[in-house]
């Protein structure tokens, strides 16, 4: 995945270089004096490093027994000649869900040979799932702290409303020194994590889900100021899976859908982020699609312009086929060229933007791949961003969703998704590229005829 950062800065000495990352984000800080600009590179993947000593393991009976687990252990160690040298679970609600990491004279081998076992079901074992440990990246130098000028607690709702909108956000966690109200869902486990109060940290394995990367603090902004601009009720809920480098683990992001999936209620789940090369990681897909009937998933598709419908591009979780599962890549409109709906409903003059990934089976919207815009005000500065890619097309996505949720919140994750597609309109040009030849256009929603009903977006 690539991004790169233009920074314009204008008042107080803040000088951010920025990197080949996701998306490219242009920053204006009003109180210094120089500009920094860095140079887009050609999108490539970054492959996903394999970990190579460590296993996820899912025992699906939860309420098995600890002496039975050591039993099971017990057993592949001596089939697979390795042994456990340490075991961690989840924080809050573990769900059977467990770490190996394993030490052998070839560990590696030895792991391949225990997943492949799992995965083929051999000698009938059904109830127990083994998953490769791996680690990828959001990439983001632009990194913009609030200043730690308001405690979680200050920006947690005092309790839940049952007519906003429940919007689980895994990321970066959320730099709440950004948002001026109580926004955050209030939130409790009864099984373990007695101190939490909204959200979770499964880097630093604590309560404050505070974002050190800034990553997940946009997404949370384009998501909020457009549900403020339509006077759309939300709670949002921070979950930490990437550190400040913007580097997180299959088992940290396995974690905190766990933790969203055994949340009560209706949910919608933006996860604006991705990895490549692991394609049979079902412990994930299942964490998912067991919540299938009350909460939306909505994924970005991948900055790096491949199809990912081909064997070894498969970009997750956007690539999974799962009902509840709302992919999003990009569009642009180039320059020069008019947008305009014929008399069939076919709008015309946008096109997929170069760096988006597509695919017709494992993409299913396109969404704006730039043009957002956004002021992060905190006690301490003020600072105008203007960003683009995937990640923030997702975001405006789950924004559009839970608009329509909060009109009919009668509606599955499965109608939900069908109904967030049919505010978009289709288009001619993107037949055999993705999905449902539909793009999700920025400030319009089709409304069944020729002409489109506006939805303005907050200006900065």
């Amino acid at each position: 995945m690539k991004k790169s950062f233009f920074l314009i800065s204008t008042l107080c000495l803040l000088a951010f270089w920025g990197c080949a990352t996701d998306e490219e984000v242009i920053t204006e800080n009003t109180s210094i004096s120089q500009v920094q600009t860095t140079k887009s590179t050609a999108p490539e993947i970054i492959p996903s490093e394999r970990i190579s000593n460590q296993v996820v393991i899912h025992f699906k009976n939860k309420n098995i027994p600890e002496e039975e687990k050591q039993v099971v252990r017990s057993k592949y160690e001596d089939r697979f000649n390795f042994s456990i040298q340490n075991i961690e679970t989840c924080d809050c609600d573990n769900d059977g869900l467990e770490l190996w990491t394993v030490q052998a004279v070839n560990a590696k081998g030895a792991i391949e040979e225990l997943v492949k076992s799992l995965s083929n079901n051999q000698e009938g074992e059904s109830d127990m799932d083994g998953n490769y440990q791996f680690s990828f990246q959001i990439l983001n130098d632009a990194i913009y702290a609030g200043g730690h000028s308001s405690s979680l607690e200050q920006k947690t709702v005092i309790s839940n409303s049952k007519d906003a909108v429940n919007i689980a956000i895994l990321d970066t966690g959320i730099d709440y020194d950004y948002f001026p109200e109580r926004f955050l869902y209030r939130s409790s486990s009864p099984n373990g994590c007695t101190n939490e109060i909204s959200g979770w940290d499964f880097i630093n394995n604590d309560h404050d889900p505070r974002d050190d990367n800034t990553h997940g603090t946009f997404v949370t902004k384009i998501i909020t100021d457009i549900l403020d601009q339509n006077n759309t009720p939300y709670q949002i809920l921070p979950v930490k899976a990437f550190d400040q480098h913007g580097k997180g683990t299959f088992w940290s992001v396995i974690c905190g859908m766990n933790y969203i999936a055994k949340k009560p209620g209706r949910f919608i789940v933006n996860t604006s982020f991705g990895y490549y090369g692991f394609p049979n990681q079902n412990i994930l897909k299942n964490i998912i699609e067991n919540v299938k009937d009350r909460m939306l998933f909505i994924s970005s598709a991948g900055n790096e312009g491949i199809d990912t419908d081909l064997f070894g591009n498969e970009h997750f979780p956007s690539s999974f086929d799962s009902y509840n599962l709302l992919t999003v890549g990009g569009y642009i409109q180039p320059d020069g060229v008019a947008t305009n709906i014929d008399a069939h409903g076919y709008i015309h003059g946008l096109s997929k933007a170069p760096d988006s990934n597509y695919g017709f089976s494992s993409i299913d919207v396109l969404a704006p791949f730039s043009g957002y815009r956004m002021k992060l005000v905190s006690p301490n500065s003020i600072i105008k961003i203007l960003t683009q890619g995937t990640s923030f097309g997702s975001a405006l996505t789950s924004a559009r969703t839970a608009g329509l949720f909060f009109k009919n919140k009668t509606l599955s994750p499965v109608l939900l998704k069908k109904a967030t597609i049919e505010t978009g309109y289709r288009s001619r040009g993107l037949f055999g590229i993705i999905k449902n030849q539909t793009i999700i256009v920025k400030n319009m929603i089709n409304s069944g005829g020729q002409t489109p009903v506006p939805t303005p977006l907050p200006q900065s």
